[in-house]
This record gives C-alpha cells, structure tokens and sequence, in this order.
C-alpha cells in the first residue's frame, strides 16, 4: 500500500513521527491495494447504510494524526494514523466520497462497534443528477 505524505502534514509532523510512519510502510508492503479496497467496501457498506454492490473507483490512504487513537500500530507510534479517502459509485445509490482512519477501518465489525465507526467518518454523497435534455 502506498502511504501520501500531504505538504501540510510534512510543514508539522515531528522526526519521531516521520520515523513511525516509516516502520509502518516497512510493515504494511503485504498490505495491498487491493486489501485495501476490500476494507473500503466495508466502510461504503457502513457510510451509505446499504448492501448494494458499490464500484471503489479510488482508496488511498494519507498519513495523518487522530486523537481517538494511542499507540495503535507499536508502543511509541503516538497519535499517528492513517487517513484513507475512499471514492464508490453505484448505479442506485450514486457516487461517494468516504474517509475513515485506517485505525477505525480495521474495527468495523459488531453493529455497537459501527455506531462509533460511523459517527468518526466523513461521508459526502454527490447530489446532482444527469438530465436528459431530450426530454426536459
């Protein structure tokens, strides 16, 4: 899995986190693309509330600080987490736009357990519609 490092993020990221970010891209190279976008199905499922079969167009994931989380990937790994954007589309749902920490990602499970998922998410859904002018 590729990990984006955003120009804002490097302006205040400190060498120790520069450092765990590090061990963590050393420690997720078996991590795929594609187990990604298995995990991101996931969390579309969770977003939109619906088992429809969604196309993830995109996930890519960023590094980022969350506060929800302490030491999560190894004992000194602090606030440092990953934020993965994920872009769906589906023919009756439409088209998403869902980020979700990578540490929140890797919870989704029990119905209690998705509540808290959720409620930490980003969710946009696209509104607007194509009109066929043939017929307007």
């Amino acid at each position: 899995m590729t990990i984006k490092y955003e120009k804002a993020y490097l302006e205040f990221a400190t060498t120790h986190e520069l450092e765990v970010l590090k061990r963590i891209a050393e420690d997720m190279k078996e991590y795929s693309d594609k187990d990604l976008k298995v995990d991101a199905m996931a969390a579309v499922r969770l977003a939109t509330n619906s088992n429809s079969d969604f196309v993830i167009l995109k996930a890519e994931a960023e590094a980022a600080r969350n506060r929800n989380v302490l030491n999560y990937f190894s004992e000194d790994s602090g606030l440092t987490d990953l934020w993965v954007t994920i872009w769906a589309f589906n023919d009756l749902e439409g088209f998403y736009t869902i980020g979700v920490y990578i540490s929140d990602l890797w919870q989704i499970g029990p119905r209690d357990a998705n509540r808290e998922v959720a409620s930490r998410m980003y969710v946009r859904k696209y509104l607007e519609k194509c009109v066929d002018r043939q017929y307007a």
